[in-house]
């Protein structure tokens, strides 16, 4: 994902402006803890927007991790909390694919562990899916409505629409 960039993009993705946006006023918006929540269709291009984000954040030396939603259901109970701190110590953390991650109540744990640990330290992420803001705020599950619920407050949504960049 290192050569998904502002340069390499093929202008396709109208929204890629506020990408572009977040990063010029990165220094405000990570001072108040703003994130993005960016979703949108299968294919539409919210990862490469994200990674895009990330890289020019690394490029100018901000600590940045990108991680995907089925990594974050799989972190283990003996680690947890160590892993737990080090997403923790990142300026950026990128979530990918929220929705796509395992449906054990052990993974929803770790995915809350996650979110809420950047919600309460004022630490911006941005997290890419498929699920609608409005689906969110009505998830029926009272695990899931407290992960959504603490996205919400603290991301920006971004809708990407279009076909699938993929083809």
């Amino acid at each position: 994902m290192w050569e998904w960039t502002f340069e390499n993009d093929n202008g396709n993705l109208q929204e890629m402006q506020w990408a572009r946006n977040y990063v010029k006023d990165w220094n405000r918006l990570c001072q108040e803890g703003r994130g993005l929540l960016i979703y949108g269709n299968v294919g539409s291009g919210k990862t490469y927007m994200a990674a895009a984000i990330a890289n020019a954040l690394l490029e100018e030396e901000k600590r940045v991790l990108m991680r995907n939603f089925v990594w974050i259901s799989d972190i283990f109970v003996f680690d947890a909390e160590s892993k737990l701190n080090e997403l923790s110590s990142y300026d950026l953390l990128v979530l990918d694919d929220l929705g796509a991650e395992r449906r054990s109540k052990f993974a929803q744990q770790n995915v809350f562990n996650v979110v809420d640990r950047r919600w309460s330290s004022g630490k911006p992420m941005i997290i890419t899916t498929n699920l609608t803001p409005e689906k969110m705020a009505k998830a029926e599950d009272q695990g899931l409505y407290r992960i959504y619920d603490r996205i919400l407050g603290c991301c920006e949504p971004i809708r990407v629409v279009g076909p699938s960049q993929r083809k």
